[in-house]
């Protein structure tokens, strides 16, 4: 049986895209991978990529070395529940805009940041943005923006 490898999705802005011969180059805040042309998919990953662009709006994207595996819309909302789920190893979350009840699991490797950026959106009713792994609603990041 092959190793199975999770690629958590990140939330950047685009700040630049270059068709390539294989694809195109995705330059975002700190660093750029290549979205290649023979994804599946590459013609809706490409348009998230320039919506991030031309809006100045984050979007989920995960990287495998240089190559882009992954773009994820990313959503903007206010947290208005929080609950801790010890015995499933999460926290939950609901957002006033969002239907469903979102997830972060307490092994995150950034738990502690995405957490914080949570608990501060409910308790200032300040709008973050989040991006999640769906169908379960999985937190993937979670930022505010400038």
């Amino acid at each position: 049986m092959g190793e199975v490898i999770l690629i958590a999705l990140k939330l950047v802005v685009v700040l630049g895209i270059q068709k390539t011969a294989s694809g195109s180059l995705i330059t975002f805040q700190g660093g750029q991978g290549e979205l290649l042309g023979s994804r599946s998919d590459y013609t809706y990953c490409l348009k998230l990529a320039e919506r991030s662009l031309e809006r100045k709006q984050p979007v989920g994207i995960a990287l495998s070395g240089n190559e882009v595996v992954g773009v994820a819309r990313a959503e903007a909302d206010i947290v208005s529940r929080l609950v801790e789920q010890k015995d499933k190893d999460q926290l939950n979350i609901w957002f006033q805009g969002h239907d469903g009840t979102f997830a972060l699991r307490y092994q995150h490797p950034e738990f502690r940041r995405i957490s914080q950026a949570l608990h501060t959106s409910m308790s200032e009713k300040k709008q973050l943005w989040f991006v999640a792994k769906k169908p379960l609603l999985e937190i993937q990041d979670a930022a505010f923006t400038q």
